[in-house]
């Protein structure tokens, strides 16, 4: 039995966002995931909606963001930083690389957990981030071994996927 990842993500907008959404982090998973078992990954959309399917769908993770602080919610339920850009931080290089701008531009506090989202969404908008035009692009480039490094929330949600189950 494959693991089933409910993600919150793709907006409430069109089902292509959405569509988007669940190949980036596809192809994220797929970078950590055991050969021949490649988890199946849903972009619920809001995060009320990924915490109800995943209510729903037996053995499946939910991957929300933390919104603040992140918090223990339960061996099911991953928060991956106070928002899914906070990863970005941790993979610089390609951040910069997507954005056209130099690294340096991206330096800040490297400790992506504890980073408030008002603080890396100016550091990434002040480079030129747009989120409909590079957030899945670039979740789909980045590094995990370097988002592993700097957060140990996303290192416990990569474990789960590379147990496959």
């Amino acid at each position: 039995m494959s693991l089933t990842i409910i993600v919150e993500g793709g907006g409430s907008g069109t089902l292509n966002r959405r569509i988007d959404c669940r190949r980036a982090f596809h192809t994220l998973f797929a970078k950590v995931a055991p050969k021949g078992a490649l988890p199946s990954v849903y972009a619920a959309g809001s995060r009320a909606t990924a915490l109800d399917h995943h209510g729903r769908v037996p053995g499946s993770i939910a991957v929300v963001d933390s919104e603040g602080p992140a918090t223990e919610m339960g061996r099911a339920v991953y928060q991956m930083v106070q928002i899914m850009e906070s990863w970005f931080l941790a993979d610089a290089g390609t951040t910069a690389r997507i954005l056209k701008i130099d690294e340096r531009r991206l330096s800040g506090n490297p400790k992506i957990e504890e980073a408030p989202k008002a603080d890396v969404l100016q550091r990434l908008k002040s480079c030129g981030y747009d989120k409909r035009q590079h957030s899945f692009r670039i979740l789909k480039e980045i590094d995990p071994a370097k988002v592993r490094k700097a957060s140990t929330h996303a290192d416990q949600l990569f474990r789960r996927v590379e147990q496959g189950v």
